[in-house]
């Protein structure tokens, strides 16, 4: 019983060659998995962006249009009045639709990165967590 053995090296690399195959694939997947969720979060952003982007461009061209076509100062002034209160609501408007664009997102992105529990005692893990047998 006070003796010293050394463990066997030869199948303790294979288990833990077996562990980091493992983690490195399901990294490379997750990674993956990340990268998609940026890229579909890149477009979803750009797309909205350039949605709202044209539709403030054609309200700001109706609005010097009305501008320069009316009669005194009191119309335009009105005019800008009402320019000023519709564009006020229309970022408001876009900033919470981009607020719950990113958390959408992100809660996406932590879905990734976050394992379930059928996924989180791999065999592997469960080797590499056992305690170690010394032969005798």
């Amino acid at each position: 019983m006070d003796e010293f053995r050394m463990p066997d090296v030869q199948s303790m690399a294979r288990d833990f060659g077996g562990l980091f195959t493992w983690a490195g694939s399901d990294s490379a997947r997750r990674f993956c998995e990340q990268g998609q969720s940026v890229g579909k979060a890149f477009t979803e952003w750009s797309t909205e962006f350039n949605q709202f982007l044209s539709y403030r461009i054609a309200r700001n061209r109706e609005t010097l249009s009305r501008i320069t076509n009316c009669g005194n100062f009191g119309d335009a002034f009105a005019i800008q009045t009402s320019w000023m209160q519709d564009a006020a609501e229309d970022y408001l408007k876009q900033l919470s639709r981009l607020v719950e664009l990113n958390s959408s997102v992100l809660s996406h992105a932590a879905e990734a990165v976050t394992p379930t529990t059928a996924q989180s005692e791999k065999p592997h893990v469960a080797a590499a967590r056992a305690p170690m047998k010394v032969q005798s």
